[in-house]
């Protein structure tokens, strides 16, 4: 994987390496949202969700990213997969609203 070279070096990463980075981050989030979406294997869930956590872990070790910035990034991605994270409902049949 090219991001494993980025951690290596001991320049500076670019914005350009650093916008790289965190677009490989929203593919493995959305691919572990979708497979918890779509109900797969226990284990390709939980092997996506591991690459993606390791993945947020090494941004933020390496400080290419800070935990807010991650945060708000697995948010955004999260919200594009299902949608706000809270919903005000409206009953169909108002006989039923109290």
């Amino acid at each position: 994987m090219n991001a494993r070279l980025a951690f290596l070096s001991s320049e500076p990463v670019s914005a350009v390496k650093k916008q790289s980075l965190l677009d490989s981050l929203r593919g493995l989030l959305r691919q572990s949202f979708e497979l918890g979406r779509r109900g797969a294997l226990q284990e390709k869930q939980a092997r996506a969700q591991g690459y993606a956590d390791g993945y947020l872990r090494a941004l933020a070790d390496v400080g290419i990213a800070n935990e807010r910035d991650l945060l708000q990034l697995v948010q955004e991605v999260r919200r594009g997969s299902f949608g706000p994270a809270t919903a005000v409902f409206q009953p169909e049949d108002q006989s039923l609203a109290v």
